[in-house]
């Protein structure tokens, strides 16, 4: 008997070599398929191998170590498998694609077995890949297959599916079938996509198909990248780092072709009732500092008017009144702005005795300070004035009350 096995590779503590630890030898054919969970809910990590004969059980040990248990009961003659909680009970459960062309959901039932509970008809001319991600954002995993479409799956999260109508692809004639699929969230807008590889015949390059999902189980039209020759398997990941989905296709030619995502997103940041201290015109610019993956840049100047700032005036006199007639008043004028500003006010203050201009004394430090001694006997009205200047607005003090006696 022709037996066929299984190798367990294990990473050497800090590098990227890795050893063979264990080899596990099947009476399977040809194993094609590996998938690995915890199937049995222990804990540790298990394996499922698919070959076209049934499906092999193999009992993760937790240190890297497997048992293989035999085959899984009732699982035959199929070629692709993908596993998720399809029902929400908390056990990993399987679909399965098989030579008789149908899609077969099986129930995990929390040990090493599974239970058939629905078949989906998905012809196929090649064993399609299967994807799991949320398409309709319900919170239910669903199906994605690399049928001829591909063909996305709906769960109702109790075990059971709506077929949504294929998505668009190119020419589906006898020279073309979709190979690998993935899913991701390839353009940046919060909703996953799907890509899958469209082969043409082995001596030509093929196509990658992307097609933006609308969170809502619908899919758009499609954008198209030139790969190698026959590309099959794929992958998807953000393999630069930038938060967007990028791809990773397998080709008859033996290469892999990275394809990262040239998302153009902007982002608007805005600040309102924006307002520049002073007069004149200022130049204003946007500066963007950068982050881990976006470049700084700067906006372009605009210009915008500056807007000049209100005073207030407070005026303070010595000694005290009443005073003798020929005593020295000594008037202090203080102009305070009402916002903060680089600039310091400028200009003049005039001090009046009501309508009568008693000296105009030029502003310094926000202070201008006029003195007299020959103010007339009787009471007079003394308010001081500011100018202002061209980044401040005039303004005029309180009146104070002096009494000149003889």
């Amino acid at each position: 008997m022709i037996t066929h096995s299984v190798y367990i590779i294990q990473r050497d503590a800090n590098d990227l070599d890795f050893d063979i630890s264990q080899t596990i030898s099947t009476d399977g054919s040809n194993p094609t398929a590996l998938l690995a969970g915890d199937f049995n809910r222990d804990g540790t990590q298990d394996l499922i191998a698919l070959d076209l004969n049934g499906a092999d059980f193999f009992y993760g040990l937790g240190w890297g170590k497997f048992i293989w248990l035999g085959p899984i009961e009732n699982i035959s003659g199929q070629l692709s498998i993908a596993a998720a909680d399809f029902n929400g009970d908390g056990i990993l459960d399987l679909a399965t694609w098989g030579a008789n062309n149908s899609i077969i959901f099986w129930k995990g039932n929390g040990d090493t077995t599974f239970t058939q509970v629905s078949q989906y008809s998905s012809a196929s001319p090649t064993p399609p890949a299967l994807v799991v991600a949320d398409f309709n954002e319900d919170g239910y995993p669903d199906l994605a297959v690399s049928s001829s479409g591909p063909q996305v799956l709906l769960s109702d999260g109790a075990g059971t599916f709506q077929f949504q109508v294929s998505s668009p692809v190119p020419d589906t004639s006898e020279e073309y079938y979709v190979g690998g699929i993935a899913a991701g969230d390839f353009d940046g807008d919060g909703h996953q996509d799907i890509a899958f590889s469209v082969p043409t015949n082995m001596d030509t390059p093929g196509t990658v198909v992307a097609v933006r999902g609308n969170g809502k189980g619908a899919f758009g039209q499609p954008t198209t990248v030139a790969t190698g020759i026959n590309p099959t398997g794929m992958a998807s990941g953000d393999w630069n780092g930038d938060g967007f989905g990028d791809m990773a296709v397998g080709n008859e030619s033996g290469t892999v072709e990275i394809f990262t995502s040239k998302v153009t997103t902007a982002s608007t940041a805005s600040l309102g009732k924006v307002s520049i201290p002073g007069g004149g015109t200022h130049d204003l610019l946007a500066s963007y500092a950068s982050n881990a993956t976006m470049a700084g840049s700067k906006s372009g100047k605009i210009a915008l008017a500056g807007t000049p700032i209100k005073t207030s005036a407070a005026l303070t006199f010595e000694p005290a009144t009443p005073v003798i007639k020929g005593t020295t008043l000594k008037f202090t004028a203080v102009v305070s702005p009402e916002k903060t500003s680089k600039e310091k006010a400028t200009g003049s203050v005039k001090f009046l005795d009501g309508g009568t201009l008693l000296g105009t004394v030029t502003l310094s430090n926000d202070e201008a300070i006029f003195s007299t001694s020959t103010m007339a006997v009787g009471t007079h009205k003394i308010t001081a004035v500011y100018s202002g200047d061209t980044n401040f607005v005039t303004s005029t003090s309180a009146v104070s009350m002096v009494t000149v006696d003889p």
